[in-house]
């Protein structure tokens, strides 16, 4: 008997007689149960002690000797002194020792009230993920089917989806604690939950994520996971993050995809510092320091300095740049970016690292002068975003090596006449509010051009026509409106394209049907968040190897596309 357990290690010997009375541990439960009870309804974790005495006033009739013990003010006392399961953390107020006991004993309360209700309505909270749980395990035969069913409805109920996705998963975690339940009901639910996992998207894997840790014991293991899921997969449990996350984390250090690995080197900052370096950081640079790795806190930033050989590092925080310049090898870094560094005000500190090939400034508002980067003798790949007093860009030709640059937000440019002689550029993104591309006939070597982020009605009128006068260019990126106005073009004839991205708006209507006429050398294709994709227009291309959906809306005559043509949908249907 617990009691007798309890006085035994105490070496406490129950009192008989006129002093008090001993409680058998069946009634002591009594109260231990409306208490707990009590407090689960009330989202309480603690009791007030004037509650706790109206209760037990309350229940000392219907316990008797619970009433022989006297006052109410007595059982709450020997209750506090004898069972091992109540504390008195400050006056007036009680509690569990541990939250385990309140939850054990709050299910048993509503097994008994038979009051389902109140957990069915309250599942979705994260407090009463192990009262669930606790009541599916100590429920009859029928009780068990009855609660798993009522948590399988709301789910279906539910126009949240993450809460509809905690429901389901909550059901499938409690069918461990089932150890018996009607086949009909557990395939019930495990087909229900079979549809989420292992997710098979980012935006899957985020919206897992939000149901919380109970996710972690019920996504599969690495071993039985590739592609999608695999990267899905270990996105969910980086958002989860948490100690109990990096176990899960461990299996996945061997795999192969690079995107994975990213994955695991990007989300530092959701774990403790050193652990997560020790067994996550470390192991996969020491493998492959070619990696990208992430640090956001200056603890990261330390222990980053304490592996040498980083190649390429993204510090995402406002850090002085004596402390940047500390973390990085000067002889090996390849790639920096810079996200938020307001105490960076001029970029003196990139003449220390002559290897730098690929640099990215993000936020870094006051930064001042470009010409530091035309002495960085390989810089190939510049991105600029939210630099407003970064100028004049024209001084950027001077840089011997650039090859791709990437403008984005708030960056100060006079539109493509400013950047006219960097006429070798290969790469080139347009930002936002760019509408004049006349001046595009100047960059004869590009060989991609990034339209999506700027206007969607592009000047002059016969743009289409300028872009077939860039013999190099290969690949094109553009908003479906921009892509609607190159199609209708006449005299846009871009025979040379061969790779071309449609980034779409949730449910926006994408018009492939003059691709083939306007665009006859494409050999990929690649759409994202377009609704009423009809792919039968793209039959006519002949060079065409591959098509890739992602996020789709209603796709058409799929089975139109020759045996040939790869069609990836994202993710998988």
């Amino acid at each position: 008997m617990l009691l007798e357990r309890r006085d035994k290690e105490r070496g406490v010997r129950p009192k008989i007689g006129d002093e008090a009375v001993a409680l058998s541990e069946e009634a002591a439960a009594e109260p231990l149960k409306r208490f707990a009870y009590w407090l689960i309804r009330n989202e309480r974790t603690q009791i007030e002690r004037t509650d706790a005495l109206e209760l037990l006033g309350r229940l000392q009739p219907q316990v008797p000797s619970l009433q022989q013990l006297g006052r109410p003010e007595d059982a709450l006392k020997y209750l506090l002194e004898r069972t091992g399961l109540l504390r008195e953390p400050a006056s007036g107020a009680v509690d569990f020792i541990h939250r385990t006991f309140q939850d054990y004993l709050g299910a048993k309360a509503v097994l008994e009230e038979r009051d389902f209700g109140i957990l069915v309505k309250n599942a979705h909270a994260d407090e009463w993920e192990d009262v669930v749980q606790m009541a599916v395990a100590q429920s009859d035969h029928k009780g068990r089917a009855d609660l798993l069913m009522r948590l399988n409805e709301r789910g279906n109920r539910e126009k949240d989806a993450t809460v509809q996705a905690r429901l389901r998963l909550l059901a499938l975690a409690s069918l461990e604690q089932a150890t018996r339940l009607d086949p009909a009901v557990r395939r019930t639910i495990e087909t229900e939950a079979a549809r989420m996992l292992p997710p098979r998207s980012l935006r899957q894997a985020r919206l897992l994520a939000r149901t919380g840790p109970l996710l972690l014991g019920l996504l599969p293991r690495a071993q039985d996971l590739d592609g999608d899921e695999e990267l899905a997969t270990v996105h969910a449990i980086c958002q989860i993050g948490g100690d109990a996350a990096i176990p899960r984390l461990r299996e996945f250090r061997d795999t192969r995809q690079p995107l994975v690995r990213a994955q695991l080197l990007g989300h530092w900052d959701r774990f403790d510092t050193d652990v997560y370096a020790d067994d996550i950081i470390r192991p996969l640079l020491t493998a492959d320091p070619s990696q990208p790795v992430t640090v956001r806190s200056r603890a990261e930033l330390d222990a980053l300095a304490g592996m040498p050989g980083c190649e390429r590092v993204g510090i995402h925080g406002d850090f002085a740049p004596e402390a940047v310049r500390a973390a990085l090898d000067p002889q090996r870094l390849r790639e920096l970016r810079l996200r938020g560094a307001l105490q960076l005000d001029d970029l003196g500190l990139l003449a220390d690292f002559p290897a730098l090939e690929s640099l990215t400034l993000q936020s870094c508002r006051n930064l001042r002068e470009p010409a530091p980067l035309t002495r960085l003798p390989r810089l190939h790949t510049l991105v600029l975003e939210d630099l407003p007093q970064f100028e004049p860009l024209a001084k950027l030709a001077d840089c011997p090596r650039l090859g791709a640059l990437h403008l984005g937000l708030q960056v100060p440019w006079r539109g493509l006449t400013e950047l006219s002689r960097l006429g070798d550029l290969r790469v080139l993104a347009l930002p936002m509010g760019t509408v004049e591309l006349s001046e595009i006939r100047h960059f004869q070597a590009l060989e991609e051009l990034r339209l999506h982020e700027a206007g969607g009605r592009l000047l002059p009128e016969g743009w289409g026509a300028l872009l077939a006068g860039l013999p190099e260019l290969r690949t094109l990126t553009l908003s479906p409106e921009q892509l609607s106005a190159l199609l209708y073009d006449p005299k846009a004839q871009i025979a040379q394209v061969t790779h071309l991205y449609v980034y779409a708006k949730p449910g926006a209507p994408v018009s492939l049907r003059r691709i083939a006429r306007r665009l006859p050398g494409l050999v990929e294709i690649h759409l994202t968040q377009g609704n009423e994709i009809d792919l039968s227009h793209l039959a006519g291309l002949s060079g065409l190897r591959r098509v890739r959906l992602a996020y789709p809306g209603e796709i058409r005559a799929a089975a139109n596309l020759p045996d040939r043509v790869d069609l990836e949908i994202y993710p998988q249907p």
